[in-house]
């Protein structure tokens, strides 16, 4: 259980600090997150209810990726001694 815990708090929360290691690694797993629904969904045929479906998948993991991409990010500002809101720029 406490991994579980450690990834929500990596993706999910900002306070704390990332190695740039782990800030590199959780980077490359958002982009293969929206990758895979990208990919479902341009090898359909638009207009079906399948595309549709892949579509929507791969909106709502472009809408949470975006936050987990902010915290992330917030938590290597850490390491620089930079305050949360910098992630924003």
């Amino acid at each position: 259980m406490p991994e579980k815990i450690d990834l929500i708090w990596l993706f999910f929360k900002t306070s704390g600090r990332v190695s740039p290691g782990a800030y590199a690694l959780a980077g490359l797993l958002l982009l293969l997150a929206q990758f895979f629904p990208l990919y479902q969904f341009a090898r359909l045929e638009p207009g079906t209810a399948n595309s549709q479906v892949w579509a929507t998948v791969f909106w709502t993991v472009v809408l949470i990726s975006t936050w987990s991409s902010f915290a992330v990010t917030a938590k290597r500002f850490h390491d620089f001694g930079k305050p949360t809101y910098y992630a924003l720029i």
